[in-house]
């Protein structure tokens, strides 16, 4: 069955491996038949055929405003566009899949930086989708950022989806094979 997926990235720039990940995902999902948007705050570098990239326009100085901005307009635009799935690779309200790649904000931020507007912002995100009430699935290269996802959020294991290089370029394990609220 073909998929309107939406695609979720703070910025891009072809320079890293978050980057190429994204490009690799999407390109699976369009060979498999999906169509894609992305939604970003900017985008440096080649853009992937046929995904519409949307560029959502910068509001507030600091970028915990900006990031908050993305998550609203991502929100609105499933609303109003019915994606099927939303796939994020940064932490928003809303994800079916995320894809993490950095570690948990709750692991990195102790003690009184937790109150810190911007810390506080990225923790809230987090648990948004990490919590044990959410449905949103977590696929990530790294057991050890998964290990931590599960002890700071109590995240079911059924929702954490561990991606070695093997299995995503030998079966179905892999971010396009992912549909709300299944386990793989």
């Amino acid at each position: 069955m073909k998929q309107r997926l939406c695609f979720v990235i703070f910025r891009y720039a072809s320079n890293d491996a978050l980057h190429r990940g994204f490009l690799t995902a999407i390109d699976r999902c369009q060979a498999a038949g999906h169509s894609v948007d992305v939604y970003t705050l900017e985008w440096r570098g080649d853009k992937p055929k046929e995904a519409t990239i949307h560029i959502v326009k910068k509001q507030g100085a600091p970028l915990f405003r900006q990031y908050a901005h993305l998550a609203r307009c991502v929100h609105e635009a499933r609303l109003q566009a019915s994606y099927d799935c939303v796939i994020g690779f940064n932490a928003i309200p809303g994800l079916d899949i995320y894809y993490a790649k950095d570690p948990c904000v709750s692991e990195l931020v102790q003690g009184i930086s937790r109150y810190v507007p911007r810390h506080q912002q990225r923790i809230q995100f987090e648990k948004s989708i990490l919590s044990e009430t959410s449905q949103c699935q977590v696929v990530s290269f790294s057991l050890t950022i998964l290990r931590a996802i599960k002890m700071h959020y109590k995240t079911p294991a059924c929702r954490l989806h561990w991606l070695s290089h093997e299995t995503c370029g030998q079966n179905e394990t892999n971010i396009h094979t992912l549909q709300r609220g299944q386990s793989v």
